[in-house]
């Protein structure tokens, strides 16, 4: 038999541990990428319009090295910008996700609303799943 039931104190600061753990894992990935990618094609000479979904070769000035100082001087705070909203959208993104124990229906912002079998959503970080014996 399986179910869902409420959480200890504990295991919801566990909870909550996981989600920032996640979140900030989700935040660093967005941000290194940014680290990385934009000034290897700034500094490599390509420009990257991503509304047209297109690059173009450029002209810069100086070398590699100089231009690949000046865009990471550049990438640097727009990645420490993405980390933050990135670490805060995953982390609302967990905190809103709830079920309804009795139907097992999932939802996302509707905790305490009432579900369609009669049951209520609940917060995913107040119950978890259980697998009993026979």
């Amino acid at each position: 038999m399986t179910l869902w039931v409420e959480r200890t104190p504990d295991e919801v600061a566990g909870w909550n541990r996981y989600a920032g753990r996640e979140a900030r894992w989700q935040g660093c990935l967005t941000a290194a990428a940014i680290l990385v990618i934009l000034p290897l094609l700034f500094a490599g000479g390509w420009l990257v319009n991503l509304r047209a979904s297109a690059t173009a070769p450029i002209q810069g000035p100086g070398s590699f090295a100089r231009r690949l100082a000046v865009a990471l001087a550049i990438a640097v705070p727009v990645a420490c910008v993405a980390y933050r909203f990135e670490r805060q959208k995953e982390l609302s993104k967990l905190s809103r996700s709830t079920v309804c124990p009795k139907c097992e229906a999932s939802g996302k912002g509707n905790d305490g609303s009432v579900c369609s079998c009669g049951g209520s959503f609940v917060s995913l970080s107040r119950v978890k799943w259980v697998e009993g014996g026979s």
